[in-house]
């Protein structure tokens, strides 16, 4: 193609527009102003959660385990690739119909959409491996293989399997492989990469599946109260927000499968919950640091002066309202007796003692392995 041919075809419009609609090159409409807003709160998010369960293994628990540092992997993939990709998509920008911009600007659409697509397969494989070896040292007592050990097992050689085959044939999909996103190179051929990450995320979201019903089914073997299992499940419902973003990202995907034309719009979505996906995966896999991170910091000196402080503005400001109400309640020619209201005030002393017996019993609770704590399933 002769330098002005490539320069005619990259001013031409990147599709055709619907009957009735008009193209709009100057001023599209798009989602940036709630897009990126949005992707930078959930990508603050992850970090603070990754840094809180690092901060955990390090400086509380002192130790670091295989999963750990997978998900570290995962997170350097995520901060350094992830994230920045994620907010030059909001800034193409992101949301645009396809026939509101040039090929110029699609061709940049589709390479940032391209290296994504890579990235997020290496993040999510970090974190699920994560979540699932979790699943096991937690669970599953040294050197017992029951159900839910070949389980885990089986899910993580799927989730590695399947994930590995899907990141080989995102990077090799094109041959050249720019003509992904360069729609002007007609040699050589590409695969259907829409129908393959269509029906990937229909295996994601299978498999994502039984990752959340697989501690559920173990927590409700233990030997403890219904009320109490009802809880412990609670704290597993993170995986619910993964799940849905897992289905609503195949839905945006089987949206594109039947309307090619618009594929700037509809990856725009499909980006938004595979980016809410990977947040909910690190929210997962930082679960069992959140009871340890809070009972450690409520422990700090600083934490019980707060308290301290605290409560003792909540009584002053109620011993000041039920002075209120004594005053508004007087009537003419009623008991002129006053009667002295005794003082419960609990001194910053008794206070930080009391919150450290009860911090001390908890926590060591949260730390008890579950066959300690809550019973052992026997399966």
């Amino acid at each position: 193609m002769s330098p002005e041919d490539r320069e005619a075809f990259l001013s031409s419009p990147a599709s055709t527009p619907p009957l009735g609609v008009k193209a709009n090159f100057e001023n599209a409409e798009n989602a940036f102003h709630f897009a990126f807003p949005l992707f930078v709160g959930v990508f603050v998010l992850s970090n603070l959660v990754f840094g809180m369960k690092m901060y955990v293994q390090l400086r509380i628990v002192r130790r670091m385990h295989l999963e750990d540092y997978l998900l570290g992997l995962g997170w350097l993939a995520y901060a350094g690739a992830f994230g920045p990709i994620g907010i030059m998509i909001c800034y193409l920008p992101v949301g645009v119909h396809q026939w509101d911009i040039t090929m110029r600007r699609l061709i940049r659409h589709m390479f940032l959409y391209y290296v994504s697509i890579i990235v997020w397969a290496v993040v999510a494989i970090c974190v699920k491996v994560n979540i699932l070896l979790q699943y096991i040292r937690i669970f599953i007592p040294s050197g017992v293989r029951n159900a839910t050990f070949w389980a885990s097992v089986t899910l993580i050689c799927i989730n590695c399997t399947f994930e590995a085959l899907r990141l080989f044939l995102s990077i090799f999909n094109c041959n050249p492989r720019n003509k992904f996103w360069d729609q002007s190179i007609k040699t050589g051929h590409c695969l259907d990469w829409v129908v393959i990450n269509t029906t990937g995320n229909a295996i994601t979201l299978v498999t994502d599946l039984m990752i959340w019903l697989l501690p559920l089914r173990v927590i409700f073997g233990l030997q403890m109260k219904f009320a109490k299992k009802i809880g412990l499940s609670a704290l597993f419902t993170l995986g619910v927000f993964a799940l849905a973003s897992s289905g609503l990202r195949l839905h945006y995907f089987i949206k594109l499968l039947r309307n090619r034309a618009d594929t700037t719009f509809w990856m725009a979505k499909v980006c938004f919950f595979a980016t809410t996906q990977l947040t909910a995966g690190f929210l997962v896999a930082a679960l069992t640091s959140f009871p340890i991170f809070v009972n450690h910091t409520r422990k700090q000196p600083w934490a019980i002066r707060l308290g301290s402080s605290v409560k003792t503005l909540l009584h002053v400001s109620r011993s000041g309202s039920q002075r209120n109400s004594a005053s508004a309640n007087t009537t003419i020619g009623g008991n002129k007796h006053k009667h002295k209201a005794k003082s419960n005030v609990v001194t910053d002393v008794e206070f930080e003692e009391l919150v450290n017996n009860t911090l001390d019993s908890v926590s060591m609770a949260s730390v008890s392995p579950p066959e300690v704590a809550y019973g052992r399933r026997t399966d």
